[in-house]
């Protein structure tokens, strides 16, 4: 599962006897942040600079981005590599209580196939037979759920994912998101509301200010 750093985004490339196929995801990335503003709607907080960031290296254990945020908010991401595996965790610390930070990290799953515009609903259905995505999600009531979502149907989620699982577009492969720790929102949304084929996109919230032992990690695993 090899991969690089590219401004703060971690991108992976499935692999099939040696060669990649499909498009990369990109992992852990660095989403937009925004200042939560009361009365006053949502304002984007940018990135300044990253603080001293690590060199490129070769099958790397461990790789930790360090930043601030306009205004002094700073923010660390580390992002751990095993086998068949790679996850992230992270939080943003945010001196100043009057403007409250939303920071986010996402994951975003490529579009894995690509058809006419005027496909009819039927063969859609039968070329993307055996694309599925399971997930155990938690509801308002705090109850945990089971679902399934076939590719070629449009698709939203509920508030919180705590596992996720995809299976179909990449042969015998299955990439698998799983949320540790996560006290925050963990969802995701699909591309304009469209079918997960097009492409779709997880994220967390991190907490504000939050000790190294109280931040969620998010696992990617290809098996």
């Amino acid at each position: 599962m090899p991969s690089w750093m590219h401004k703060g985004t971690l991108r992976i490339h499935l692999k099939s006897n040696g060669t990649r196929t499909g498009e990369p995801f990109d992992f852990g990335s660095i989403d937009k942040s925004y200042y939560r503003r009361k009365g006053k709607g949502q304002k984007l907080c940018r990135i300044a600079r990253f603080i001293n960031p690590p060199e490129p290296v070769l099958q790397p254990d461990r790789i930790v981005l360090r930043s601030n945020l306009q205004d002094s908010v700073d923010f660390v991401l580390t992002y751990a590599f095993m086998e068949n595996s790679v996850s992230v965790s992270g939080g943003h610390f945010c001196p100043n209580v009057g403007k409250p930070t939303i920071f986010r990290i996402s994951t975003k799953f490529p579009q894995s196939h690509d058809f006419e515009d005027e496909i009819p609903d039927d063969e859609l259905k039968a070329a993307l037979k055996g694309c599925r995505i399971r997930t155990r999600e938690v509801l308002k009531n705090d109850k945990r759920k089971s679902f399934k979502y076939p590719y070629h149907r449009k698709a939203k989620f509920s508030d919180w994912i705590r596992t996720l699982d995809v299976s179909g577009p990449w042969d015998e492969r299955r990439v698998s998101v799983k949320s540790k720790y996560a006290e925050e929102k963990f969802t995701g949304n699909f591309k304009r509301s469209s079918a997960p084929y097009k492409r779709f996109s997880l994220y967390y919230k991190t907490r504000e200010n939050a000790l190294e032992r109280h931040r969620a990690t998010i696992t990617l695993t290809v098996n």
